[in-house]
């Protein structure tokens, strides 16, 4: 019997990790889940696998997850041997606090069961894994899980099931593209820092209930309805085995403007509202952002070749 996945989202997962930790090495191992025992473990089933070769390899295991064994990642025992000289920007938190008094945002989430997420970070500088060992466990301990704090702790792939759950859900992927970086000092700090002192704040870069509904931004007397889209994602662009961020920001832009002018929107409110929705999650601006100029006429550059494409295929009846 043939378990539930989502390669599409399988794919996104370990293009998303290659994109922001190029050259990680991973091993993969095999987990036997029964309901009220210990899981049976075969670890490392797949040795120092570059994570960009990640998402073949899981594919290449996949007869022995229809027969029930579930398909974990950590980060290669190889780096056990160079704990002190090999580097790393990667550290993540099992059951981490989405929702915390410190205003910390993950890189990307994968929710691995209901409300529980193992989430993601990236460093502003590597560190050794030593210390990424010890950043995560420090973080862990103030908004997750001391218990599965460990670097090399195995972790779920998005786009799996899961069948320490008696449902063997799928487990979800949440990212925006935003690149969030961490600073040691940041972590460490949240020890001297009282939760009565800082405000409470949302995690702004998972989807909120109405992140895949594209509103007008403009719609005087209530004219233009919205309407639900896919969301970037969707449209990923590969190029050298890596993530066309531009040309996945034009797709996910066209697509949105022929949607909007399909619905009868005119042209105006179409455009404002796709320049809204990429300046608010494209990660093509997102790196610009440091250049104002740039990042605005990356915006300008991509609405007009999208509303110029959308214009092509699209029907617009006379007024």
């Amino acid at each position: 019997m043939e378990r539930p996945l989502d390669l599409r989202v399988v794919k996104v997962y370990w293009l998303l990790i290659a994109h922001h930790f190029n050259g990680l090495l991973i091993d993969l191992s095999l987990f036997d889940f029964k309901r009220g025992e210990k899981p049976k473990v075969r670890q490392g089933v797949k040795r120092a696998v570059p994570v960009e070769r990640a998402y073949d390899e899981v594919l290449g295991l996949l007869d022995e997850y229809h027969r029930g064994k579930d398909i974990l990642w950590r980060p290669s025992f190889y780096y056990k041997d160079y704990l002190s000289s090999a580097t790393t920007t990667l550290i993540w938190v099992n059951n981490f606090q989405l929702k915390n008094p410190y205003g910390i945002i993950p890189l990307f989430s994968v929710e691995t069961g209901q409300n529980k997420y193992q989430s993601y970070f990236m460093l502003k500088r590597p560190v050794s894994i030593e210390e990424a060992d010890r950043l995560q466990k420090e973080l862990a301990r103030h908004l997750g899980d001391i218990t599965a704090g460990s670097f090399f702790h195995h972790r779920q792939i998005a786009g799996l099931a899961n069948r320490k759950y008696e449902n063997d859900n799928i487990s979800t992927l949440f990212f925006s593209w935003k690149k969030v970086c961490i600073t040691p000092q940041e972590i460490y700090s949240l020890k001297s820092k009282e939760k009565e002192d800082v405000k409470e704040t949302s995690h702004e870069d998972i989807l909120q209930e109405n992140d895949d509904i594209l509103l007008p931004v403009v719609n005087v007397e209530g004219k233009y309805k919205s309407f639900p889209i896919d969301w970037w994602e969707c449209f990923l662009e590969v190029k050298n085995d890596d993530i066309d961020v531009e040309a996945t920001d034009l797709a996910w832009a066209t697509y949105m403007a022929k949607k909007a002018l399909q619905e009868g929107w005119d042209e105006i409110t179409t455009a404002l509202t796709i320049l809204h929705y990429l300046k608010n999650y494209s990660p093509g601006v997102g790196s610009r952002k440091k250049i104002p100029e740039l990042a605005w006429d990356y915006l300008f550059r991509t609405v007009w070749k999208a509303m110029h494409e959308a214009k092509k295929e699209t029907f617009l009846p006379r007024d």
